[in-house]
């Protein structure tokens, strides 16, 4: 909206963000997000409460670094190719 108010055109610059949201979403398929990373508010608070539970039992499996202190999620780019896929549709 920025670059619109000045009267550019948001497709004449590269412009990426995060989170994959229902108003960033529908600029990735115009074309004026170059991309953005997908968030997925469900895994946020699937891993809070599997980190929480990890950290008071102490337990170390998969998906944890080798000191035991950082639980990874899945970060899916998404560009023009796969803007309307079901693996990266927004949730918020």
């Amino acid at each position: 909206d920025a670059f619109k108010a000045r009267d550019l055109d948001p497709k004449d610059y590269i412009i990426t963000s995060i989170g994959n949201t229902f108003l960033g979403n529908p600029l990735v398929a115009s074309g004026e997000l170059m991309g953005t990373v997908f968030q997925s508010s469900s895994w946020d608070g699937e891993n809070a409460v599997v980190g929480i539970y990890r950290a008071m039992t102490g337990d170390t499996s998969l998906g944890r670094d080798d000191d035991a202190s950082v639980l990874y999620m899945p970060n899916p780019t998404v560009t023009i190719d796969n803007w309307d896929a079901a693996d990266v549709t927004p949730e918020w």
